[in-house]
């Protein structure tokens, strides 16, 4: 059987870095043809079908290379940021606990799941998230300014004005807070 080329996925990438995202998707498609079971073709493809707003398929994906590597977090969160994208909050919700679980630092999931969460009214499970999030990543002006608006939800105004303080201190660019 035929390996596959460090080339041609480097080539893959570069379609999609470049926004090129049918002829990425038309090339990969080739090559999984050829390898159905490459957990690196089914995450690039997933990756294009999200640039094409294509979240039912690229779930599609993220589960086939799920299948073939099941504790990739990076999969995991991408599966939920497909699904959120679909309206399948719940199962978007479990996508980014098993991300965490593989990658207990992944900010991105940390945040997307705290904010699935804020929608639902978990207002304290969100909080938490949040402070994690933030022992993580100190210097992340959207991890505060997210907090600041949970905190204001809860009417918490100086706890959520100490939050929106400490985003634009740290992106002063950062008008939103």
């Amino acid at each position: 059987m035929k390996s596959q080329n460090q080339a041609d996925i480097e080539k893959l990438l570069k379609l999609y870095s470049s926004g090129d995202f049918s002829r990425a998707l038309d090339e990969t498609n080739e090559m999984i043809a050829r390898f159905p079971r490459s957990f690196t073709l089914r995450s690039i493809a997933g990756a294009i079908r999200q640039g094409l707003n294509q979240y039912d398929l690229a779930a599609k994906e993220f589960k086939l290379a799920l299948e073939i590597q099941p504790t990739h977090a990076d999969t995991h969160y991408n599966l939920g940021v497909a699904l959120a994208a679909t309206g399948n909050r719940e199962a978007a919700i479990q996508s980014y606990q098993q991300a965490l679980k593989h990658n207990p630092a992944l900010v991105p999931a940390i945040m997307n799941l705290g904010q699935l969460l804020h929608a639902q009214g978990q207002t304290d499970a969100t909080i938490d998230l949040y402070q994690k999030a933030l022992t993580i990543a100190p210097l992340d002006s959207e991890i505060y300014f997210q907090l600041g608006m949970v905190l204001e939800d809860l009417n918490r105004w100086d706890q959520a004005q100490d939050a929106y303080r400490q985003s634009i201190q740290l992106d002063p660019r950062n008008v939103k807070s």
